[in-house]
């Protein structure tokens, strides 16, 4: 609510404004998100193993429709960002390059955070998170940390999740033939490249997009071209890793599985 604080009723209204018409954006991009993680889920069937660049190929129009969809939602947040930063005073403009620096932000007793809260009064939780979430946006597109900002289609597919070593797991795979081994690595080493040209294609839209902070201009077929190839690498790469993991799987022996289950100190 601090970031709220810190905006007029104005600029409340145009994050409100700007949140509701890219709402359908959001939900198109969830549910193509589901849509080409049952894909994915496919790759456990066997008979689906040897079929991969198959299940590419079905996946093909989602993820267009999906880097589009990104692309323009991108976009539409964007300009709403650049104008919105036009209309800060420097007061604003340090408030909110603070709040992405300082890491303690209160969530209420400032001034400007009672009137906030009776804005928000009827709002369902989500909504509440939706526009505090689009604050922060606009804090960190402030200060010049775009990718922090905007959505650009660079969403993992499926999405990443921290995870903290488990030491059986680590030991389990010094149990792998050389085969196992030798697959795993090149999983590992594809991802890298992934990063490396995922970096790149974000770069390229949101250098696009920054360029609004002086014109009123925006090259869309650019972001376009770099949002679709980012969604398509990210489910190429997904894909390979889901049938790596999943030939591994297949090929792991009754001693290895017990190792990982358990069930040999039974």
């Amino acid at each position: 609510l601090l970031i709220l604080s810190r905006l007029t009723l104005e600029q409340r209204k145009l994050l409100a404004t700007v949140l509701a018409d890219t709402l359908s954006d959001q939900q198109k991009i969830s549910l193509l998100d589901q849509k080409l993680c049952l894909v994915l889920q496919k790759v456990r069937d066997e008979t689906l193993l040897s079929r991969v660049q198959a299940l590419e190929t079905e996946a093909r129009r989602d993820l267009l429709e999906l880097g589009r969809t990104a692309a323009s939602l991108a976009a539409r947040q964007a300009r709403v960002f650049a104008q919105l930063e036009k209309s800060l005073s420097q007061e604003q403009r340090d408030s909110l390059v603070l709040a992405t620096t300082s890491s303690f932000v209160p969530e209420s007793g400032l001034p400007g955070m009672h009137e906030v809260e009776a804005e928000l009064k009827n709002a369902d939780s989500e909504q509440r998170n939706e526009l505090k979430r689009m604050a922060h946006r606009v804090a960190f597109w402030t200060a010049q940390q775009a990718t922090a900002a905007i959505d650009d289609g660079s969403q993992q597919i499926p999405p990443k999740k921290e995870r903290t070593p488990d030491p059986q797991l680590q030991d389990f795979l010094k149990t792998l033939l050389p085969p196992q081994q030798k697959q795993l690595r090149s999983v590992f080493d594809a991802e890298v490249r992934r990063l490396r040209q995922q970096m790149l294609l974000s770069t390229a839209a949101l250098t696009s997009l920054q360029g609004l902070r002086t014109s009123r201009s925006l090259d869309e077929k650019k972001v376009q071209q770099s949002t679709v190839a980012c969604a398509q690498l990210q489910f190429s790469a997904a894909l390979a890793e889901s049938a790596a993991f999943e030939t591994i799987r297949q090929s792991v022996s009754k001693q290895q599985l017990e190792y990982l289950t358990g069930s040999g100190d039974q």
